[in-house]
């Protein structure tokens, strides 16, 4: 029995992120970031077989599944020390930081609601504060084992937790201030994955029903393993109607095709600093 097997994979996020910053000292803080999330997951496929060459037309099964789940994702604990202010007529304008990420696995991994692994990020950033206000950033994401991925064993050869692909992350851009408490921002944000399990694309394309029933050829998918870049660039604003409190808003866009991800992404923030 020989077959063609279609399928139409569709998975919304929607995540809300609650930040809590707090200063310890002028130039040491800590944070914490509780991602709350809604996943939802749409299988929509079409079989077509056939028995054998004694009934050359295929029979075909289709249908929809669909899933979703609601929780708490991977928190996210940080901490930033200011390595060096930028001081000009006796203001700060910036300066160079250093600081780490740790990321609990605390989502429901087979939800899709986190990662299933332990993960740390060191990273390092520049700003200068002022009327254009040039920042970059880079940082290196070290992950442990996930269930999300299996691998067999070396020495018995059964199924056992893979690694969660390392990334190197780094961006840059601008803000520029339009008015006193509006200022608008572009940036790129770039990512190498290292080693990451991947499909490819087999070519040419194989011909599946050879003797059951005449059908155009099928492009099938094999599974690798190869590192990629994934390129996006944001655009926003930052609004800041009275002290302590502002308002964000920024959208992203890919710029290349590496990688699962949505073409545009919205994003919506307030945060008040008292």
């Amino acid at each position: 029995m020989a077959g063609i097997s279609n399928n139409f994979l569709q998975l919304k996020v929607h995540q809300f992120v609650g930040y809590l910053t707090y200063g310890l000292t002028g130039r040491v803080d800590v944070s914490v970031a509780i991602p709350l999330l809604r996943v939802d997951l749409r299988d929509t496929f079409s079989e077509s077989f056939a028995v054998s060459s004694s009934f050359p037309r295929p029979a075909t099964v289709s249908g929809t599944r669909a899933g979703e789940a609601t929780g708490i994702g991977d928190i996210v604990f940080a901490t930033k020390v200011n390595a060096w202010k930028l001081r000009r007529a006796q203001k700060d304008h910036g300066g160079f930081s250093l600081g780490v990420e740790v990321r609990l696995p605390s989502g429901d991994s087979h939800s899709y609601l986190g990662s299933g692994a332990n993960g740390a990020k060191p990273f390092a950033n520049f700003t200068y504060a002022g009327h254009f206000s040039p920042h970059f950033n880079i940082g290196y994401q070290f992950n442990g084992k996930t269930d999300l991925i299996t691998v067999a064993s070396s020495s018995t050869g059964t199924l056992v937790k893979g690694t969660l692909p390392n990334r190197l992350i780094y961006s840059g851009g601008v803000d520029f201030a339009l008015f006193k408490k509006l200022t608008v921002n572009v940036d790129g944000i770039a990512q190498h994955v290292f080693d990451a399990p991947r499909a490819t694309l087999l070519s040419p394309p194989v011909q599946v029903f050879q003797n059951f029933f005449l059908a155009p050829s099928q492009s099938v998918v094999s599974p690798s393993t190869a590192s990629y870049t994934q390129a996006d660039a944001a655009g926003g604003f930052k609004w800041n109607p009275v002290k302590g409190l502002l308002f964000s808003g920024n959208v992203s866009v890919k710029l290349n095709q590496a990688g699962l991800r949505s073409r545009i992404v919205p994003l919506m923030g307030a945060s008040f600093t008292f």
